[in-house]
């Protein structure tokens, strides 16, 4: 969960060899509640409190491990409480218990006793709310923050986006769908047209890193047109927190050296797609003497992703997430001329950071989170002419802020590693090792659970209606849509061949992918990655490219290999007959669609491949850093 910065974290003072570090070196020792309960009181800085963040986590840190009952937290608040700390302070030592915490259920329980101590306190509601949003109980989240508001005095603008925004990850149907996306659209039109001169003070210096750290990450699977989604939140933020769209003194890009300064900034938390799909393009471009690249991840970001742009960039600079200010005159200090943002809208400070014009050009490398930014300062959105509709959509370009730019080539170079290529994969990954019985037809959709939208039922209904032998595998988190299934018409025969897979390494999902008959490519939300590493081990996935509302990435790769004619649909009733043709082999097709995939995957894994999409990506770099 995203935290907001909880203010009140000054309430610890780390004084090197103060009473606290006895009380606080016996704790750790003994792991005892009352001696670290001292601990934490003896941080209190007489002079007022000060504020040292390192310290403090170390301290909350070790406090989770001391408390072993909720009933300790009980003893730990009055403690605190009879000892004159403000509620203010030992709410925000609950919020931050929250963050430490790992198991969902802990992290709610210290959440409410932080509102509970101070009901007023908006940052620990917010955080609360969003715990409630990602958890399909977003009713309660708009409730909680009703209560918020008639509490505090005055106006919170990230309270107000959070109500207008709060929107759950999962669906009970299609109507719950068209009642999330009207909510949505009303309450922002409404905090719109909001006369905000007697609320809000036009000198309002928030940070919206501070006060909303999250992102309606939910939006995308509502599986609506993102544009209208997209730019009304920009105006949202733009009229609620006027520091994002303010203007510097510093130059904007334009080194004057002869080499091209590109900057990165990086996605949030490691998360594997955008880097997946970039990583390639980016390590050679890196190596290139016509390119400087200077690298912008955020703050101890330690992926092999990050580690791997880190050798070959000229300079990595790390964002800090809580300090929008300093961010942007980092990267404005590196004078940079192209500055490429990675999948928009996953991580939270680069969507700020993409209000505020940092380079003489600005792009977005969406694939992760294909949507436009709809902020109104990107320039350029990278997709390809393999991921357009034919005949052309029109449209295509309305669905972005953005110019919408298309390459010839997939954009993205996903290297064909030696652990996802099928003869490389150990013989001991069959149907046994994962409890699966043999003489079956194996579909796989081993996809997060949101992205499993109600319009899709059909499909997975479909094909377990139409092959009686056939098996859909979904990962655990499915099993929240059963009922949904049944309600849709799904048989007690077919959800009987629901088989829910437990999470698992990526080696070994690859092994259970190499199994299938077929994938299952979701709409409206496609995917990329998972069906570069299904062709990587022979097998294909059927798609529906005028239900997908995101970028079609998948198509692009059926494209490049010639076999739209097995894989793309024109309609449900076709995605059906294709999908369950290749499962059930009916007439040799599985047999088919599976020797043409390993004959003709170097279309997309080969180097030459790479080569061409770091030559249009450079091309392409340089064309606009000219402008």
């Amino acid at each position: 969960m995203m935290r907001v910065l909880s203010t009140a974290l000054a309430v610890f003072h780390m004084a090197a060899g103060s009473t606290f570090e006895y009380f606080y070196q016996e704790a750790i020792i003994t792991c005892n509640f009352d001696t670290f309960s001292k601990a934490l009181l003896e941080t209190m800085s007489p002079e007022g409190l000060q504020y040292d963040y390192e310290n403090a986590r170390i301290a909350t840190d070790a406090l989770v491990h001391c408390l072993n009952t909720y009933c300790q937290v009980d003893e730990l608040s009055t403690s605190l409480l009879s000892n004159n700390l403000p509620p203010n302070m030992v709410a925000s030592i609950f919020n931050d218990l929250s963050a430490l915490s790992d198991c969902p259920n802990s992290k709610e329980f210290f959440l409410r006793k932080g509102v509970g101590v101070a009901p007023h306190l908006t940052t620990i509601a917010k955080n609360l709310g969003y715990l409630l949003e990602q958890s399909d109980r977003a009713e309660e989240a708009a409730e909680l923050y009703e209560n918020v508001r008639g509490q505090i005095v005055g106006f919170d603008p990230g309270l107000e986006l959070l109500l207008c925004t709060n929107c759950p990850p999962h669906f009970g149907g299609v109507e719950e769908v068209e009642f999330w996306h009207e909510k949505i659209m009303r309450c922002g039109t409404a905090l719109l047209r909001m006369d905000m001169d007697k609320d809000l003070d036009k000198d309002f210096d928030l940070d919206p890193t501070t006060q909303i750290g999250q992102m309606p990450l939910s939006w995308p699977y509502l599986g609506k047109p993102m544009l209208p989604l997209m730019k009304m939140l920009g105006e949202l933020y733009k009229k609620l927190f006027p520091m994002l769209t303010e203007v510097t003194n510093l130059t904007i890009g334009g080194a004057g050296g002869k080499n091209i300064r590109l900057g990165v900034v990086a996605e949030y938390a490691g998360n594997t797609s955008p880097g997946m799909l970039i990583d390639f393009v980016l390590s050679e471009l890196g190596q290139k003497e016509e390119f400087e690249l200077i690298f912008f991840p955020p703050k101890d970001l330690n992926t092999e992703f990050s580690r791997r742009i880190e050798t070959v960039a000229a300079k990595t600079v790390p964002l800090q997430m809580y300090e929008l200010r300093k961010c942007k005159s980092l990267i404005l200090n590196e004078r940079i001329d192209v500055l490429v943002y990675l999948a928009i809208g996953m991580n939270p400070l680069s969507y700020y950071l993409s209000f505020s014009r940092l380079a003489r050009v600005q792009v977005q490398f969406g694939h992760g989170r294909p949507v436009t930014s709809g902020t109104g300062e990107v320039d350029y959105f990278v997709s390809s002419d393999l991921f357009q509709s034919f005949p052309r959509d029109e449209q295509q370009q309305q669905q972005h802020s953005e110019q919408l730019v298309l390459f010839d080539t997939l954009t993205t170079s996903f290297g064909l590693e030696s652990e996802s290529d099928s003869d490389s994969l150990p013989l001991s990954y069959n149907l046994s090792h994962y409890n699966l019985p043999p003489g079956h037809n194996y579909y796989a959709c081993m996809q997060y659970s949101k992205k499993i939208h109600p319009k899709f039922d059909e499909i997975i209904i479909g094909v377990l209606e139409t092959d009686k032998k056939g098996v859909v595998l979904l990962l655990e988190g499915s099993r929240r849509h059963v009922e949904r299934f049944k309600k849709g018409g799904m048989s007690e025969d077919s959800v009987g061949r629901l088989v829910l897979m437990e999470r698992m390494p990526r080696e070994e999902l690859l092994g259970l992918v190499r199994l299938c008959d077929v994938m299952l490519g979701t709409f409206p939300w496609g995917e990329g990655v998972t069906t570069f590493e299904g062709f990587g081990v022979g097998v294909g996935t059927v798609v529906l490219p005028e239900r997908v509302s995101v970028e079609k990435l998948t198509l692009g790769q059926i494209r490049k290999m010639g076999l739209e004619k097995f894989l793309v649909a024109d309609s449900v009733d076709d995605y059906v007959a294709k999908a369950t043709g290749i499962g059930m082999n009916i007439g040799g097709m599985g047999r088919l669609v599976k020797e043409l995939i390993l004959t003709k995957q170097w279309k997309i894994f080969a180097k030459e491949n790479g080569e061409e999409v770091v030559e249009e990506w450079g091309k392409f770099l340089q064309r606009i850093s000219d402008f």
